[in-house]
């Protein structure tokens, strides 16, 4: 897989609190492996002032949809996922496991998509997808998350 060697990376996984805090460990590693990327995050409203002040993290992006996504909502992802193909992004980390950020992924032309192999749309929409041992009650989440960046050529002890 070619990757720019700047890439522009959008981190999705803003839909509770403590989730948000735990997908700020790909900073470290993203910008150890791509110094002059740009890092984007995808989240709730709530969670912007978060995101915003950590230097390293060059924009956020507001997801509008709500936790509990229903049909009404896809007219939502739909104008986000229009939204965001506008800003060009290189790559993109779905760090929540149910389908609609493979979606929206898929819907903004991000040709790098990576995220979870969890379920069957997901290994359709991403682009690469990480399998991971759901039942293994030691792996901590951080741990899912940094195998996402595989892919990109980011090992674990990274």
């Amino acid at each position: 897989m070619k990757i720019n060697p700047n890439p522009k990376i959008l981190i999705s996984r803003g839909d509770v609190l403590g989730d948000v805090v735990l997908t700020t460990a790909l900073i470290k590693p993203l910008k150890k492996a791509f110094p002059n990327c740009q890092i984007y995050f995808l989240v709730q409203k709530d969670y912007k002032p978060l995101l915003e002040p950590i230097p390293d993290v060059d924009g956020v992006i507001e997801d509008p949809i709500p936790y509990t996504m229903t049909y009404k909502h896809w007219p939502l992802l739909i104008k986000l996922a229009k939204s965001i193909r506008t800003q060009k992004f290189d790559i993109f980390l779905g760090c929540w496991e149910i389908p609609r950020y493979a979606v929206l992924s898929k819907l903004a032309n991000i040709k790098v998509r990576i995220g979870h192999e969890f379920c069957f749309w997901n290994k359709m929409l991403y682009s690469h997808v990480e399998a991971h041992d759901y039942l293994n009650y030691f792996c901590h989440q951080v741990q899912y998350n940094a195998e996402l960046l595989r892919p990109l050529g980011i090992n674990d002890g990274d």
